[in-house]
């Protein structure tokens, strides 16, 4: 992958942020906004069943590699085809590529 990099992001992926709106009755609305957009490589890991609230749940994980971006965290979310994923966690190695660990709750 390290040597290929740039030849296997072929997929568009959005990294949006969240962002506090002010809203006309004085409190404040959580509002998605797109941060960029991206080509990446996008790699299904396996999938995770866990129980909440009684409720047998899935989760898909995926690896996302794109080029490093260090202005990614774990409070962004990606958008990608049908699904949105919540970012676990992000790996950056040598200022080349970040690692975007996430899932999606089926």
């Amino acid at each position: 992958m390290k040597n290929n990099l740039t030849s296997s992001l072929k997929s568009k992926i959005i990294i949006q942020k969240q962002e506090l709106v002010y809203d006309e009755s004085g409190g404040f609305t959580e509002n998605w906004t797109t941060l960029k957009e991206v080509f990446a490589s996008v790699e299904y890991q396996n999938f995770s069943e866990f129980v909440i609230l009684g409720k047998k749940t899935l989760e898909k994980n995926y690896k996302i590699t794109i080029r490093y971006d260090e202005n990614i965290s774990i409070l962004n979310r990606i958008l990608f085809q049908n699904d949105t994923m919540t970012i676990k966690s992000i790996n950056s190695e040598s200022n080349k590529y970040t690692e975007i660990f996430c899932s999606v709750i089926l």
